[in-house]
């Protein structure tokens, strides 16, 4: 018991006292209000330390995330990722190629804050090419269905259409609703979309982009690979693990264009 526990303590007793023992034992009228205006201080300095905790947990939840956490890693095309949708220059030196699920609240905030600005400082001004690879997580039950639908839509030329509709509704896939998914995106046949997502068409592709994340390191979604082009044609970079800021992207990005190496 600390010592303003022992202060609450002792004014319960003596207020008790005072209510329900004979006069002869009543504290004087003075000391009665010193107890109470001691308790009252006790109680006010609690509250005070409750709002400053409180505000201490409000500055901590504000603070930047710890470091990213980053590994060496080296890419080499193998023909796995050739068909999969991109922006930026196709030719560009440097790779961020993204592996990420539908289903994954840190995929879409990426997608939704940070991508925005990558594209317009790196990717739009062609110097780096942007690849998006499915990463499906067996946890989240609509993933692998949204994936190929969002490859369906790309059959009929409006793979990122569909991309930014799944992301936009992510009450819709969480719930596997496709049929609102549909109207999302009214420039394409509903009906080839059903069959095709419900279809087995795309399972190899994707699990081959599964495969190609945990081969450069990726415990999650969502990860990422930076590299810059190397003369044999494979790439040499980092693998990102998570959401990270866009400075971190940035900064990887800098550094290859910069050093030609990781910035580990």
């Amino acid at each position: 018991m600390n010592s303003k526990q022992a202060l609450l303590f002792l004014v319960t007793i003596l207020l008790g006292t005072v209510s329900c023992s004979g006069p002869e034992s009543h504290a004087s009228s003075n000391e009665v209000d010193r107890l109470k205006f001691e308790l009252e201080k006790v109680r006010s300095e609690q509250n005070a330390l409750r709002a400053e905790i409180s505000n201490i947990r409000d500055i901590l939840s504000r603070l930047p995330s710890k470091a990213a956490p980053i590994v060496a890693a080296n890419f080499k095309p193998d023909g796995s990722e050739k068909n999969d949708p991109f922006k930026g220059s196709a030719d560009a030196e440097i790779l961020l190629m993204a592996f990420s699920d539908y289903q994954c609240k840190p995929c879409r905030d990426f997608v939704e804050q940070t991508l925005p600005k990558l594209m317009v400082d790196f990717i739009e001004p062609g110097k780096v090419k942007y690849v998006l690879r499915d990463y499906p997580l067996p946890s989240n039950s609509h993933a692998l269905r949204a994936a190929a639908l969002a490859h369906c839509a790309g059959e009929q030329g409006h793979y990122w259409q569909m991309h930014d509709a799944l992301i936009k509704n992510s009450e819709a896939v969480d719930k596997g609703n496709w049929s609102s998914l549909y109207r999302a995106a009214p420039d394409l046949d509903s009906d080839k979309l059903e069959r095709c997502s419900a279809s087995s068409r795309y399972e190899d592709e994707i699990n081959k982009d599964i495969q190609a994340a945990k081969e450069l390191g990726a415990k999650g979604a969502p990860g990422f690979f930076i590299g810059k082009r190397q003369s044999g044609g494979s790439f040499r970079g980092v693998f990102v693990r998570g959401a990270q800021p866009f400075a971190v992207f940035a900064s990887q990005i800098e550094h290859l264009q910069q050093n030609g190496n990781s910035n580990l």
